[in-house]
C-alpha cells in the first residue's frame, strides 16, 4: 500500500481557463463523488502512459471564487507517495499555460513537506529546515502549538530556546508568528521526528471534531465551521467525508475514533522482518523484477510494496542486487517517430495487417518467433506463446541460414501444431523459408499455420518476443559468445523463464498456464 500524499491547490489564471477547468470538475460532480486524475486526464486527451506521468490520485474537494481578478479556483488531491504536479503542468499546457498554480505537498511517512507558492497562498503553520546537522528550526503560526511542542520535546529529552519573533518579514506579518529552535543534546536531528511533530499539527483533535458536529447541528455553513476551528475549508470536508457513518451522519466521538484507528493501520514506512528481506534478495538473485516478487507474496498474504522491494535495491551498497535488474541504468528517452517502411526482401510475405483480428494475444495458440544473435554470427531460436508467454528456445549451428531455421522452429512446434494458429515474426532473411515452416507444421482437415510479418521498424508489433528476448539477455549477456553456452544452459535458461510468475497471468506461471490451456485443447479435439 502507497503511503497518501496530501496536496493543497490554489489556482488562479484566465477566466476562460479556470471556467473550463471548474465546469470540468462539476461535470464529475466533484464534491459528491472522487474526481480520479487518470479520468481528468482521458478527459484532456493526455496520454499520461506514453509520457510517464503519474495520475495515481483523486480530487476529493474543490470550490470556485468569482472575483475581479479571473477567480480562484481551489482544490484537494489525495495521490501515492508523492503530488502530481507533473499532471497539473501537463493539464495547464493543454488549457494554453494560462494558469498560476500553487500548491502546498504533505507526506509524513517519506518526510515530504513541499511548498510551491507563486500566489503567496501559504502562510505556513509549520515549516521545518536544517541549519546545521545539530539544530532544525520549526516555524509555528499559534503560540499554543509551541507550547504543545515544548511538552513533547520535554518528554523527549530535548533543549530548547526561548521563542523569538521570526525575521522573515513575511512570516512576521502573521500574528503569533514565533520561533522555536531544537536542539539534540547528544545525537544528529532527526528529520523523521520533526516532521512526527509536523503531522502532529496537521491532525484534528476530539474537540474540534465535538465543534464540526455541534455546528452542523446548527446548520453553520462548512466555509464558517473551518474559521471558527482553525483550519481550511478543506480539511472539514476531507473530516466530514472520511469519519461519517455509513448512513451519511457524523457523530463526533464515532468519527474521531475512526481516525486513530485509521492512524494505526497506517503503515508509516515499517521496517521489513530480516526474513522476509533475505527472501525478497533471493527471489532477486533469480533475476525476478519487483512487481513478480510482490505478485508472488501477495498470494501468500504477506503485503509488501513494489517501492519497499527497491528500497531493498537501493540499500544495497555492493550493487549486485541492482546488477540483477533488468535495466540497472534505465533513462526514459523519447523515441524518434518512424514510418513504417514495406518490406520487399522475402518471397511470399504476409503482412501482419492480413493477421486475423482474433489473433491478438488473448487467445491460446498464436506464437511469435525471432533470434538473439552474437558478434560471431550465431544464433539462438526463440518461440513465444503470446497468451501464456511460454518460452521454447534452441541453439542454431547452422546461424542464420534460412532452410535450418525453418527446419527448428517446425521442430520445436511440431508436437503442438493441432493448436497452433499464427506465427508473428519479423523481415529478416532468415525467415524467408517461411512457406516451409508452413507445410512442416500442415495439418490434415485443418486451415494451414501462416507466417505473418510485422511492419519494418515496428518490433512492438511483436512485443513478446522482444520482451523475452530482453529477459533472456539477463543469462545471455550482450557481448558473449555463444558458442561458451552448451545445449542444455539454454534449454535450462527457457525452463528458469517459464518457472518464473508473471503479472499478467495472475502471478501463476507461464509453465503451468500453457500445458493447462493445452491439455484443455488436446480434451476438447
Amino acid at each position: 500500500m502507497s503511503n497518501i500524499c496530501d496536496t493543497q491547490y490554489k489556482v488562479r489564471g484566465s477566466r476562460k481557463a479556470l471556467s473550463d477547468l471548474w465546469n470540468t470538475l462539476q461535470m464529475m460532480e466533484v464534491n459528491s463523488k472522487d474526481v480520479y486524475l487518470y479520468k481528468l486526464a482521458e478527459h484532456y486527451g493526455i496520454d499520461y502512459e506514453h509520457r510517464g506521468i503519474s495520475v495515481r490520485g483523486k480530487i476529493y474537494w474543490a470550490e470556485f471564487e468569482d472575483d475581479e481578478d479571473g477567480g480562484l479556483l481551489s482544490f484537494d488531491t489525495e495521490s501515492a507517495w508523492s503530488a502530481c504536479d507533473l499532471f497539473f503542468d501537463e493539464l495547464n499546457k493543454v488549457l494554453g499555460n494560462e494558469l498560476s498554480i500553487s500548491y502546498r505537498e504533505i507526506e509524513c511517512g517519506c518526510e515530504i513537506f513541499y511548498v510551491h507558492d507563486v500566489g503567496g497562498f501559504f502562510p505556513e503553520e509549520c515549516c521545518v529546515s536544517r541549519d546545521s546537522i545539530t539544530k532544525c528550526k520549526i516555524f509555528v503560526l499559534n503560540s499554543h502549538h509551541i507550547f504543545d511542542a515544548r511538552d513533547l520535546m520535554a518528554d523527549w529529552g530535548w533543549g530548547f530556546t526561548n521563542p523569538q519573533p521570526l525575521p522573515n518579514p513575511m512570516l512576521s506579518r502573521a500574528k503569533g508568528n514565533f520561533q522555536l529552535a531544537i536542539q539534540k543534546k547528544e545525537t544528529e536531528v532527526s528529520l523523521r521526528l520533526t516532521n512526527f511533530v509536523l503531522h502532529m499539527y496537521k491532525q484534528l483533535t476530539s474537540e474540534q471534531r465535538s465543534q464540526i458536529f455541534a455546528l452542523l447541528q446548527k446548520e453553520v455553513k462548512k466555509k464558517e465551521i473551518a474559521l471558527i476551528i482553525g483550519c481550511s475549508v478543506s480539511t472539514v470536508y476531507r473530516e466530514i467525508k472520511r469519519n461519517s457513518t455509513d448512513r451519511g451522519n457524523y457523530l463526533w466521538s464515532k468519527a474521531h475514533a475512526k481516525a486513530l484507528d485509521r492512524r494505526r493501520r497506517t503503515t508509516s514506512n515499517r521496517a521489513l522482518d530480516a526474513m522476509l528481506v533475505w527472501r525478497i534478495k533471493q527471489m532477486l538473485n533469480e533475476l525476478w523484477s519487483p512487481e513478480q516478487i510482490v505478485g508472488v507474496l501477495a498470494k501468500d498474504g504477506i503485503k509488501v510494496s513494489v517501492q519497499s522491494v527497491y528500497n531493498i535495491i537501493n540499500a544495497d551498497t555492493s550493487g549486485e542486487l541492482r546488477r540483477n535488474c533488468r535495466h540497472p541504468n534505465f533513462k526514459r528517452r523519447p523515441s524518434p517517430s518512424r514510418k513504417p517502411v514495406k518490406a520487399t526482401n522475402i518471397a511470399g510475405r504476409t503482412s501482419i495487417h492480413d493477421r486475423p483480428a482474433e489473433a491478438d494475444g488473448k487467445r491460446f495458440g498464436d506464437f511469435e518467433m525471432g533470434l538473439i544473435v552474437d558478434g560471431h554470427g550465431h544464433a539462438i531460436l526463440v518461440l513465444v506463446e503470446r497468451l501464456t508467454n511460454f518460452v521454447m528456445m534452441e541453439k542454431l549451428p547452422h546461424g542464420k541460414k534460412a532452410g535450418p531455421v525453418a527446419k527448428a522452429v517446425v521442430r520445436k512446434l511440431f508436437a503442438y501444431r493441432k493448436c497452433l494458429k499464427t506465427i508473428t515474426t519479423d523481415n529478416g532473411s532468415e525467415f524467408a523459408a517461411h512457406l516451409d515452416i508452413t507445410a512442416g507444421l500442415r495439418r490434415r482437415g485443418m486451415d494451414d499455420v501462416k507466417v505473418y510479418f510485422a511492419d519494418s521498424y515496428c518490433s512492438w508489433q511483436k512485443g513478446a518476443v522482444e520482451h523475452e528476448n530482453k529477459l533472456i539477455r539477463q543469462y545471455l549477456p550482450k557481448k558473449s559468445n555463444f558458442n561458451e553456452f552448451s545445449d542444455s544452459y539454454v534449454r535450462n535458461v527457457a525452463k528458469k523463464l517459464n518457472l518464473r510468475p508473471r503479472k499478467k497471468l495472475g502471478f501463476s506461471t507461464p509453465k503451468k498456464e500453457f500445458f493447462k490451456l493445452f491439455a484443455k485443447f488436446a480434451l476438447a479435439n
